[in-house]
């Protein structure tokens, strides 16, 4: 009873020292909420930031000492601690990484997990022996690899050179990147992980393009001026918590290409490209797109064409020329608790010769009362 007692009164004093802090930083902390919103997070110095980053990851650690995890309002809050925590000062608290990386394996987040345990294990914190690190990589759809290479930027802008691996897990620390030449990868697993707010930028034309490779990206701002940000052709594409939101190319940031092609993305933003789409799905490719913002792009947000598929999930959509656009024998279209809105034409555009398929579920602004059959040539919904 002592050792729950001491714990429940560690919380207490954490707490205090975080109700503290907030009086002595009004300005910082806008909302009633002790957890300090990103936005203010350049209102505190340097030192200050350190101080808070502590404070939330000793909170979320009292509570997950504590033993009420299992309740089901104590994991967004603890999550929301250990975020922030790294949010102000992503390499102080190096222990809130293993706990995040749990907490998504619980939530089945397969890509959270396995990259938040990627960074514990670059940053020392556990080893390859851990055996929570190895759940992860087996939960993975392809092998990890063996190489594990961290990136410390110390200069203002660090050149990053994929041709120095064959397959690799590269762990970038805060910063900007540059790719030395194109990032060309054949037959390779190349996994790259950002910790804090990490760039990658173009020296040439596109940052990433390969073919018959698996790519994951984690938590990276991907900046491009020619072609596409990101090309892969014949292969497997893993795309979580990603920007692309400076690519300023004539062609999409993102496209896929070929019968293998397989792209996942989860909780990205592709935005502010006004001299093209957003994500082509290109030939015979597939594409899951979930949980994301796309916006502000000069043509399609999305565009699935040549016997390419696409299932889309929970997205926002909106200020583009089109939504998405499906036509040129475009394969099988589903979509699901999308908010497609407000954009300059329609919202969602399929052109072609293919007897559509009858929504089972359609949400638009204002709907009719009535069900409209669609002609099985074209289809226009706005």
């Amino acid at each position: 009873m002592e050792s729950v007692y001491n714990i429940e009164n560690t919380f207490e004093i954490y707490m205090q020292e975080l109700e503290k802090f907030q009086k002595k930083h009004p300005k910082a902390f806008k909302a009633a909420s002790f957890v300090l919103p990103e936005s203010s997070f350049s209102l505190l110095s340097f030192k200050e930031r350190k101080e808070l980053s502590t404070i939330y990851f000793n909170l979320a650690k009292a509570i997950i000492e504590n033993g009420t995890m299992s309740e089901e309002e104590n994991q967004p809050q603890v999550l929301d601690y250990l975020n922030t925590s790294i949010g102000l000062d992503a390499m102080f608290n190096k222990g809130a990484y293993s706990m995040i990386a749990k907490m998504h394996a619980t939530s089945n987040n397969l890509f959270g997990a396995y990259a938040n345990i990627l960074i514990s294990l670059a940053l020392g914190e556990i080893s390859h022996e851990d055996d929570f690190f190895t759940q992860q990589c087996k939960r993975m759809p392809f092998s990890t690899p063996k190489t594990i290479k961290r990136y410390d930027n110390r200069f203002d802008e660090e050149l990053l050179d994929l041709f120095l691996f064959k397959d690799v897990v590269l762990i970038l620390e805060p910063g900007r990147y540059t790719t030395t030449v194109l990032m060309e990868m054949d037959n390779r697993n190349i996994v790259i992980i950002g910790i804090g707010e990490v760039t990658i930028k173009n020296s040439d034309i596109n940052v990433f393009r390969g073919s018959d490779s698996n790519l994951v990206l984690y938590n990276i701002h991907v900046e491009c001026t020619q072609g596409h940000s990101l090309y892969m052709d014949t292969s497997q594409v893993f795309i979580d918590n990603c920007w692309f939101t400076k690519c300023s190319g004539t062609l999409p940031p993102i496209c896929i290409d070929g019968r293998k092609a397989t792209l996942f993305m989860n909780k990205c933003v592709v935005a502010n490209n006004k001299n093209a789409g957003g994500i082509l799905v290109d030939i015979d490719s597939k594409a899951y797109i979930k949980n994301c913002k796309l916006y502000n792009i000069g043509m399609n947000a999305i565009e699935v064409r040549y016997g390419s598929s696409l299932r889309a999930e929970n997205n926002d959509i909106y200020y583009n020329k089109q939504g998405i656009m499906a036509w040129l024998y475009a394969n099988e279209i589903t979509l699901v608790d999308n908010l497609i809105h407000d954009n300059h034409g329609e919202g969602i555009l399929i052109s072609g010769n293919r007897e559509p398929a009858l929504s089972k579920r359609l949400n638009i602004n204002n709907p009719p009362q009535h069900t409209i059959q669609p002609p099985p040539i074209y289809i226009k919904l706005h």
